[in-house]
């Protein structure tokens, strides 16, 4: 569950100058080098301002990840070895409904920064004999949201099958506060154009969990030309909408 964290520090140290970068799903920043010794006032600054860092500012997300507060607090379970024992759940709240994040990954992408999506099992607790797939992503701020207009294709079929049955239905959804703008409206950085990521946000939408396509192995191709229909078809009304 590391993508649920927002940013991290590095501190590069070259004798007694320091450089702090910062980086997170939208990219990097670096501050001037500063002699911690010759300017020990800065040094002193620098540490009052890190220990009253909340959490969320840390880039961590309590409200997602029930591990942080006990890494916080020290009292993360281990075992024999006092190696950190995974739990096998985390119990969340996406939009208001509570779910348990299963350790079975549906899909999952590597990178420091970009959308860093992931797919995991999760269970309805008001249902736990139906299976869910929550998705936890960054995507930028600008881009549409999937929810909404998963939504707006719903609203534009007016009840045909054809394509109803070929979206998939968003359970819940939810949008967390701390996105990557915080820090650089926090140090005044201009927003960056011409092709560079805008501020990404900590994006969580759970769907009803379907079977892949290949898993209908007798009606594989009819399952695949159901599918173009839907786009098809879709498209036209997108068209016809415009």
């Amino acid at each position: 569950m590391r993508r649920l964290f927002t940013w991290t520090n590095i501190y590069f140290l070259t004798d007694g100058v320091m450089w702090i970068w910062y980086y997170d799903r939208q990219g990097c920043i670096q501050s001037e080098g500063f002699n911690f010794l010759e300017d020990l006032p800065t040094f002193l600054v620098l540490l009052y301002a890190l220990q009253r860092l909340k959490l969320e500012q840390w880039g961590l997300n309590p409200s997602l990840d029930a591990r942080v507060h006990k890494a916080h607090f020290g009292t993360l379970d281990r075992n024999y070895a006092r190696e950190i024992l995974e739990p096998n759940a985390m119990i969340v709240t996406i939009g208001g409904k509570k779910f348990e994040l299963m350790r079975k990954v549906h899909h999952s992408t590597l990178g420091i920064i970009g959308r860093g999506t992931v797919a995991v099992e999760a269970k309805f607790q008001d249902a736990p004999d139906k299976r869910y797939a929550a998705k936890i992503s960054w995507p930028e701020e600008t881009r549409p949201n999937e929810a909404e207009v998963l939504q707006e294709a719903m609203n534009a079929a007016r009840g045909d099958t054809d394509i109803t049955n070929h979206i998939p239905t968003v359970f819940a959804t939810e949008n967390f506060p701390h996105c990557t703008a915080n820090v650089h409206k926090a140090l005044g950085i201009p927003e960056r154009k011409d092709g560079h990521p805008d501020p990404r946000v900590l994006r969580v939408i759970v769907f009803p969990h379907l079977q892949p396509i290949v898993a209908f192995k007798e009606r594989f191709l009819y399952s695949w030309l159901e599918c173009v229909r839907c786009v098809c078809y879709q498209n036209c009304l997108m068209h016809t909408r415009l």
